[in-house]
């Protein structure tokens, strides 16, 4: 065979192929776009599900921030109801004392009033009881003289006047003894009234005291457990309104991971129909080219054979 003829028979195997690649190329075109868009919908799919997982994480967080929340407020409202409670305690007791230690001094400052009001009174009784003696005494030494003065100017003592004189003597003595006892029974009488008065305002102001001071203390507990009733409610609000909210998020991530497993599962599909579309305009673009050249009497395959075969001939 000669240079040129070979040189013509490979031109005509290389015109006999190239409808083939042509063909072939459609193929891996086709195959190619099937691949990629797989590809490209594993990718999507991919994303879908990490932010899925995202949220779903984010929503655990949400979930334990809540609780952590709820806790920490009920933790705080009962620490508040526990101050209260001590404080509520060592106002009572506070209370308790000073009344105690009031009525511990109104009782000593009674003792002291009746132990002195009476002292005083007896010391009274006895300084009458000397007055009317001393008194009784001089009345004795009165009437003895006036009967020595009667019997020296020769008056019969047995006489009627005589018996006057010092009988009115003795009646003036006897009355100023009484006058002397009287008063000194009114005396003694107004030191014990005085200190009768004395121990009921006494006792009066230390019972005014103890109400006073223990209706104080009502009142602060009062006001003390009040406030922190308040505060533990406003505690526990707060804190459910901090746990709702982060309730609330997690709703939304709830959400998140719905819409992510719903692209998810949107991509797939797109991706399966992606890919279908890829292979069935693949298998259009091969059977459109082959048909063409079909209609132009052009066999690929049997052209392509028999070319390779005239090399060697």
């Amino acid at each position: 065979m000669s240079f040129f003829s070979a040189l013509s028979s490979v031109l005509s195997v290389v015109k006999s192929v190239a409808p083939i690649v042509s063909v072939a190329a459609d193929v891996v075109g086709a195959v190619t776009g099937f691949v990629a868009t797989g590809d490209a919908a594993d990718a999507q799919v991919r994303a879908a599900q990490q932010n899925s997982a995202i949220a779903a994480d984010n929503a655990q967080l949400a979930e334990a921030a809540a609780k952590d929340a709820e806790v920490r407020g009920e933790e705080d409202a009962k620490d508040i109801e526990q101050r209260a409670n001590v404080l509520s305690d060592d106002i009572l007791i506070r209370s308790l004392a000073d009344t105690k230690d009031q009525l511990n001094r109104s009782a000593a400052n009674v003792t002291d009033i009746a132990e002195r009001s009476e002292r005083r009174a007896i010391d009274t009784e006895q300084r009458g009881s000397l007055e009317r003696t001393r008194r009784q005494l001089e009345t004795k030494a009165l009437i003895s003289r006036q009967m020595v003065a009667l019997a020296g100017n020769g008056v019969n003592l047995n006489s009627e006047s005589a018996a006057d004189i010092y009988g009115n003597t003795a009646a003036l003595g006897a009355l100023d003894a009484k006058v002397v006892a009287a008063n000194t029974q009114r005396e003694a009488f107004t030191i014990r009234d005085n200190a009768r008065r004395a121990i009921f305002e006494e006792e009066t102001n230390a019972e005014r005291f103890a109400f006073v001071t223990l209706n104080n203390a009502e009142r602060e507990d009062l006001a003390l457990r009040t406030n922190a009733e308040r505060e533990a409610f406003v505690r526990r609000a707060n804190a459910e309104a901090e746990a709702e909210g982060f309730r609330r998020q997690g709703k939304n991530f709830d959400a998140a991971i719905a819409i992510a497993a719903s692209e998810a599962r949107s991509a797939s599909s797109a991706g399966t129909i992606a890919q279908v579309g890829a292979v069935i305009g693949g298998v259009g673009t091969v059977a459109d080219r082959w048909y063409s050249f079909d209609a132009k009497g052009v066999t690929p395959v049997d052209d392509a054979i028999d070319a390779i075969g005239s090399l060697f001939s």
